[in-house]
């Protein structure tokens, strides 16, 4: 089984376009922009759409994917 779902997103995020589109999640902005932390880690950050949004605000990100084919994704 988790052969498999390595298998499938390596897939989805090995084709051209952005899955989830390059926006951040709605929820995330909305509760980021409340907050306004210095520092915020974003683990799982996939094609990184999230991780972008937190360094536009001058916050610092370490983020991370274990995904291959995501973190290949030309932001």
């Amino acid at each position: 089984m988790r052969l498999y779902l390595a298998e499938f997103w390596n897939e989805m995020y090995g084709k051209e376009e952005f899955i989830y589109s390059t926006k951040p999640n709605r929820f995330f902005k909305e509760q980021l922009d409340k907050l306004k932390p210095r520092t915020i880690l974003l683990p799982a950050k996939e094609e990184g759409r999230n991780a972008i949004y937190v360094a536009s605000k001058r916050c610092e990100v370490p983020a991370f994917s274990i995904r291959e084919q995501a973190k290949k994704k030309p932001f």
